[in-house]
């Protein structure tokens, strides 16, 4: 009895890696860890579905003095978003995205390009297990998507 549940447990991690293309992903990954000493694997929830992406090693940031002795309570990324790419996912921050300030390291030359805007998403943990005060933020310049 334990071993066929275990049995459809593994068969359904294994549905689950296939259906987030974890395979195909892995190998990146790791060469990640090969060539910069670090590989990153973000996990998240968009609405009711789980997605996977990796994420480049030098946009995570974390106090290296809260990480000294423990995993960091606290990290952040930077990204470089499109704008349409935050107006779907925000679109009651429209009028603050618009206004954002473009990322002037594209070439100006095709105007899709030029619509690459700098993303920061934070993390925190909260103190305890029952505490509110962890924090998951998104923000851009000028304006916090969510908070």
């Amino acid at each position: 009895m334990l071993r066929r549940k275990a049995k459809r447990l593994g068969d359904s991690m294994e549905g689950l890696f296939m259906e987030l293309k974890l395979y195909d992903l892995m190998p990146r990954v790791f060469a990640d860890a090969c060539i910069m000493d670090l590989g990153v694997l973000k996990v998240f929830r968009a609405g009711d579905a789980l997605k996977v992406e990796r994420c480049f090693t030098n946009h995570i940031f974390w106090d290296l003095d809260e990480a000294l002795y423990a995993a960091p309570r606290s990290i952040f990324q930077k990204m470089e978003t499109h704008k349409s790419a935050l107006l779907h996912q925000f679109p009651e921050k429209a009028q603050a995205i618009e206004q954002a300030t473009l990322d002037n390291s594209y070439s100006p030359d095709t105007e899709d390009e030029a619509q690459m805007v700098t993303c920061f998403e934070a993390w925190h943990l909260p103190t305890a297990p029952d505490a509110n005060d962890g924090r998951h933020v998104i923000c851009i310049d000028g304006a916090t998507l969510h908070d």
